[in-house]
């Protein structure tokens, strides 16, 4: 399956992670971004170079795992403001 035949109208990941991504990520996001605008923030986050083509599954599970461990870095920090312990 191609990616541009993947519908555009929805969004790969939950609210939060695209917040992380938005945050965290090295390539920009638009406010209502698309699948492929997702998957190649992704893949820069996971290090994926455009001149050596489309990304692997290494670079986007890569990717993943930061975008991963960046949200519970996130939740843990959002939860570190919180005065009822």
């Amino acid at each position: 399956m191609r990616l541009e035949n993947i519908a555009e109208e929805c969004v790969a990941l939950p609210p939060r992670q695209l917040h992380v991504l938005r945050a965290c990520g090295r390539k920009a996001l638009s406010a209502t971004p698309s699948n492929h605008e997702v998957y190649t923030a992704l893949a820069a986050l996971g290090g994926h170079l455009r001149s050596n083509g489309p990304p692997g599954w290494i670079v986007l599970g890569r990717a993943y795992e930061k975008l991963l461990v960046l949200e519970q870095g996130w939740a843990a920090g959002q939860g570190a403001g919180r005065s009822d312990r």
